[in-house]
């Protein structure tokens, strides 16, 4: 996506309400705290995400566990409002960012829309 990256200074955010994991049929994604979950303190992709960066993990579930190394994506804030929360993902300095959208259903249930589909929390 052309243009769409995050703001020089992050925009620093509560990101409680989004960790944890997201399944549907055959993936599930994780979500950490980028500066809390170890594996990334040492990634320098992580540490430039500054406060509210997030670390998301996309692998294989149910028939698909294992079928290949799980990515991830560090995640850093771009906008926050009542109804939903943006951030710039990518996997690296040399990929473009991408918009990773948190948002909740007015029952309460939360989901993010990564990759054109939306993935309720599971856990």
């Amino acid at each position: 996506m052309p243009g769409f990256a995050p703001a020089t200074e992050p925009l620093a955010v509560e990101t409680e309400p989004f960790l944890g994991s997201y399944k549907r049929e055959g993936f599930l994604m994780t979500i950490a705290d980028a500066a809390a979950d170890a594996d990334a303190a040492a990634d320098a992709a992580a540490a430039d995400g500054g406060p509210g960066a997030l670390r998301l993990k996309y692998e294989g579930a149910d028939g698909l566990t294992g079928t290949f190394d799980p990515p991830v994506w560090h995640l850093t804030p771009v906008s926050h409002t009542p109804t939903k929360t943006v951030f710039a993902g990518r996997h690296n300095e040399k990929d473009a960012w991408i918009p990773v959208v948190f948002y909740a259903l007015t029952d309460g249930s939360r989901y993010i829309h990564f990759g054109v589909r939306a993935t309720a929390k599971s856990a």
